[in-house]
């Protein structure tokens, strides 16, 4: 299942208007996290994070771990 979240992402980021199919937990969000990291595609996946409504965006700790990553802020104010 996170494969297909981690390729939902990817779509995302590519321009493709998507939604994840369920809501991820932290543990899978920072799974995806390190497949991102290990196909060098942080801030790949960013982008396409931010593209998702923000509803499905992850906990906050996670996105500022993404952020860190990539060294850049979000596009929208994450409200938690």
């Amino acid at each position: 299942m996170i494969l297909q979240d981690f390729y939902t992402i990817l779509q995302s980021a590519i321009g493709k208007m998507v939604q994840l199919s369920h809501t991820l937990s932290e543990k899978e969000w920072n799974e995806i996290f390190g497949l991102a990291k290990k196909q060098a595609l942080v801030g790949i996946m960013f982008e396409g994070i931010e593209r998702l409504p923000q509803e499905q965006w992850p906990p906050r700790n996670v996105v500022l771990q993404w952020t860190m990553m990539v060294g850049k802020r979000p596009k929208t104010d994450l409200v938690i």
